[in-house]
C-alpha cells in the first residue's frame, strides 16, 4: 500500500531481488497523472538517471533583511546536494519497476480494511465497486495518516503518538527571469528571521520552489492581499519583485498553510504479515528531506 517516495523505491527493491517476489502496488490515486510535486533534496545512491536530472546545490545562500547575500559551503570544494524533482523521482521508479513481469500497478484504490490473520484486504474503486486481495506480506508505506497502520491501533501493546509543530508552511513559486533562473540556481536559498523562515529550491523548468515556514498564528494575521505585499516589504524584500506583487497576493490564499506532524509508534510489524514503512512508521519533523535519504539508505544498506 504505496505513497511516494518511500513506496516506490521499496517496490523497485523487492522486484530487483534474485528471489522474485510477485509485488501488487496499489495506490490511492493515479500518480501518472500529479504534476505538482515541490523539489526535495536527495542524497543520490546508484539512480544515475535521476541524479542527472537534478541540480546541484554547492551552498546555502543566506539573504539577510536588508538584502545582502552570504554563501554557507555544504562541504569542501566539490562537494553538493542535489535538488531532484519529486514528480520525476517518482515516475522513473514506477517506470523501472512495471518494467518486470512480476509487478502490478493499482491505481485509484483506496484500502479500508485488512485482515491480520489472513492477509486479505478490501479496496474501494472510484466507481464505487470494492475490489479484494490476498497478500502474504502487507507493506505499509502509505504515509504519516497511514491506513494500514489503524489494524495495529486495535492491537493490545501497540504504542502511539503524534505531535503537531506549531509551525505551518506554505509553498510559493518564483518564476523565470526572461526565460533564466531569477537567481543563482546553484544553491539552497534561505531567508532565517527567528521564529519563521523561507527557503528556494531550484527546478529543472528554471522556476524556485519557495516554501515559507511560520508560526499558525501569523499565517492567520495576513488577511488580505496588502497584507501580504507589507508582511515581505517587512521581511522578504528582495523576493518580492522575483515572485511578482499580483502573484504573492494570489497564491497566498490559493491553499491554507499545511501542518507539520511527528509520528512515533512500535512495534512495526505484525508477526510475518505486514510491516509498517517510512512516514507510516516514523514521520520525522523538521524533516529537511531526511525523509527520503533515510529510506534510500535502508534500502542501499
Amino acid at each position: 500500500i504505496m505513497a511516494p517516495f518511500f513506496g516506490n523505491l521499496s517496490s523497485a527493491f523487492l522486484v530487483w531481488r534474485p528471489d522474485g517476489y510477485e509485488v501488487l502496488i496499489y495506490f490511492i490515486v493515479n500518480l501518472l497523472k500529479i504534476t505538482t510535486y515541490k523539489s526535495y533534496t536527495f542524497v543520490p545512491i546508484c539512480f544515475s538517471q535521476i541524479v542527472s536530472k537534478g541540480i546541484p546545490m554547492h551552498a546555502r545562500m543566506i539573504h539577510s533583511p536588508s538584502g545582502r547575500q552570504s554563501q554557507l559551503p555544504y562541504g569542501t570544494k566539490g562537494q553538493y546536494i542535489l535538488s531532484v524533482d519529486r514528480a520525476n523521482l517518482n515516475k522513473e521508479l514506477l517506470t523501472e519497476a512495471e518494467t518486470y513481469a512480476n509487478t502490478k500497478l493499482n491505481f485509484n484504490h483506496k484500502l479500508q480494511d485488512w485482515s491480520t490473520e489472513t492477509g486479505l484486504m478490501t479496496f474501494a474503486r472510484l466507481d464505487g465497486s470494492k475490489a479484494q486481495v490476498q497478500a502474504d506480506l502487507i507493506v505499509g508505506c502509505d504515509g504519516a495518516f497511514s491506513a494500514v497502520r489503524k489494524q495495529f491501533l486495535r492491537r493490545t501493546r501497540f504504542n502511539y503518538s503524534q505531535t503537531y509543530i506549531p509551525h505551518g508552511y506554505m509553498e510559493l513559486t518564483m518564476p523565470p527571469n526572461n526565460g533564466e533562473f531569477a537567481m543563482k540556481p546553484n544553491y539552497l536559498h534561505i531567508w532565517p528571521r527567528n521564529t519563521f523562515m523561507m527557503i528556494a529550491l531550484p527546478n529543472l523548468d528554471k522556476t524556485f520552489t519557495c516554501t515559507l515556514f511560520m508560526p499558525f498564528e501569523d499565517f492567520e494575521k495576513i488577511t488580505t492581499g496588502d497584507k501580504v505585499i507589507e508582511f515581505f516589504q517587512n521581511y522578504f524584500p528582495d523576493a518580492i519583485p522575483l515572485i511578482g506583487v499580483d502573484a504573492l497576493k494570489r497564491d497566498y490564499f490559493r491553499l491554507p498553510a499545511q501542518a507539520m506532524v511527528s509520528v512515533k509508534c512500535s512495534p512495526y510489524h505484525i508477526d510475518d504479515k505486514c510491516v509498517l514503512m517510512g512516514d507510516a512508521a516514523h514521520a520525522v519533523v523538521p524533516f529537511y528531506g531526511q525523509g527520503m535519504n533515510a529510506v534510500s539508505k535502508i534500502h542501499l544498506y
